[in-house]
């Protein structure tokens, strides 16, 4: 898997490439320590180019997600892929992960 980061004025962007699995996810997971030991900004992860996300992954989501909770900034899922989507909506994670229809509708 690729991440593609971008700072905007408000947060950062993941650009994620690929497949969010088992062998991914710890990587994911590692490399994502600094953003979530103190939230400082807004976090968005971009799936559109997601192609496949595993319980391992959804499990680094779920962390992400409630860190988030207890901060005053925003994390927000967009563009994801119809099969993606279908593995968020058997977890019931689209009840706790603000889920967008595009790039936009997160940042504003």
């Amino acid at each position: 898997m690729e991440v593609r980061k971008e700072e905007k004025e408000n947060g950062l962007i993941l650009h994620m490439i690929g497949r969010l699995d088992a062998v991914t996810a710890p990587v994911f997971e590692t490399d994502m320590q600094d953003v979530l030991a103190v939230p400082g900004m807004n976090l968005i992860l971009n799936f559109q180019e997601l192609d496949y996300i595993s319980s391992a992954g959804l499990r680094v989501i779920l962390k992400i997600a409630k860190k988030y909770n207890v901060v005053e900034y925003e994390f927000c899922v967009c563009q994801v892929q119809e099969h993606v989507m279908e593995v968020f909506e058997m977890s019931g994670f689209e009840h706790f992960v603000t889920i967008k229809n595009s790039l936009d509708d997160c940042m504003s």
